[in-house]
């Protein structure tokens, strides 16, 4: 099993309340906030780049793959800062997309490019080419000379984009990998290892948080490793996965950023405990025991089981619990009650896990795909074992 007890910071977090809605004057300066930053004065240079280089595409057309090849080892050096790109060099990026992968790029597509390259949220329509866009967007990122995730809605995509865009990184100058879920440890470090990574959220979190746990608590300091660079220090073996994280372009970001950032994400070492085993099955033996509507009230848009006072009653009466130090302090005991509640009621077999080989594997309730590495949090996938006899 897995011990992932809460910390009083994660207790803390988890029970955030949500900020209330702006009302007011309030409301009012964020709105024209908003229209500032979507000022007129903000397009008009992006459109002005745009033009110039849909002429200037059009002369390179006449160019042999020779002197494009020399072009772009020339623009390539001279790639730098947060400025946007020349109109000869997004010219050239979208060339090379016409002769590679048959694409002339529109200009929706190249101003989508530009929108994400200075860092705002960039809305075109379904069939209007967004992975063109990002494509031409990691290119140009990517000849900083720093890594470049692009952060993709689940695996296929992460794969299929990655695939799909390889001839035109390739004519660039760029590698490009994808990182997906069954990726093996080997093949996930060379991954990152390339100047551009397709993957998902859930996988970049994750395999950022191992490498946190791989430096140790001294050196998952950002600024203690900066000092550690600065003085060449090593890592005494560590084997770091990710290579750095410096930019990344998410793709169906209301997906990313909203959707799917509810849900925390959580690592755990494994650790076997007899004495948690005891206390999970103690506390799913206490959930059977006690009756909905009666001994527990359940909330099921929220997700949320509480208890009423004669379900207290009865946990404070029940004297058959397990003999484990995990059940002598009162709040820790009617916590995991709640959570063995939480699985009776809301976690069902074949909907929201499965098991294979002995294990419970949890379902991505937005895919329908197992997750064999991820674990629900605070101790309710221990609950869920013990409900089902694992």
């Amino acid at each position: 099993m897995k011990i992932n007890a809460p910390s009083h910071f994660q207790n803390s977090f988890f029970q955030e309340k949500a900020s209330p809605d702006l009302k007011g004057l309030d409301l009012l300066i964020k709105r024209l906030a908003g229209k500032w930053k979507q000022r007129s004065s903000i397009l008009k240079p992006w459109l002005k780049n745009v033009e110039v280089a849909k002429i200037e595409r059009k002369r390179l057309e006449e160019i042999t793959d020779k002197e494009i090849n020399r072009l772009i080892r020339d623009s390539r050096l001279h790639v730098s800062g947060d400025a946007l790109p020349d109109p000869k060099v997004l010219a050239l990026i979208c060339e090379v997309a016409r002769r590679e992968l048959g694409l002339i790029p529109y200009k929706v597509q190249m101003l989508s490019a530009l929108a994400l390259i200075k860092g705002y949220l960039a809305e075109i329509d379904t069939g209007e080419g967004k992975t063109l866009s990002i494509a031409i967007a990691a290119a140009f990122e990517s000849w900083k000379g720093e890594p470049v995730h692009v952060i993709t809605a689940n695996d296929y995509l992460a794969k299929r984009d990655a695939l799909t865009m390889k001839r035109f990184y390739a004519r660039l100058g760029i590698t490009v990998a994808s990182v997906i879920g069954k990726t093996k440890p080997a093949d996930r470090q060379a991954g990152y290892q390339v100047d551009i990574t397709y993957t998902t959220a859930k996988e970049v979190a994750a395999d950022f948080l191992r490498d946190r746990l791989q430096l140790g608590e001294w050196t998952r300091s950002g600024v203690r490793q900066q000092v550690r660079k600065f003085v060449r220090a090593s890592e005494s073996g560590v084997r770091l996965t990710q290579r750095g994280l410096f930019r990344a372009l998410v793709d169906e970001a209301d997906n990313g950023l909203i959707d799917e950032a509810v849900t925390p994400l959580l690592i755990s070492q494994k650790f076997e405990s007899e004495e948690l085993r005891q206390a999970c099955l103690g506390a799913w033996k206490v959930a059977e025991f006690l009756r909905p509507g009666t001994d527990y009230t359940i909330h099921r848009g929220r997700r949320e089981v509480k208890l009423t006072e004669a379900g207290e009653e009865k946990i404070a009466e029940r004297d058959d619990f397990p003999l484990s130090p995990l059940w002598r302090c009162p709040d820790r005991r009617r916590e995991m009650v709640l959570l063995a509640l939480e699985a009776h009621e809301f976690f069902t077999l074949g909907s929201h896990y499965i098991i294979e080989d002995g294990k419970v594997v949890i379902i991505d309730e937005s895919t329908g795909r197992p997750m064999p590495d991820r674990s629900w949090k605070l101790g309710l996938h221990q609950i869920v074992e013990a409900k089902e006899s694992l």
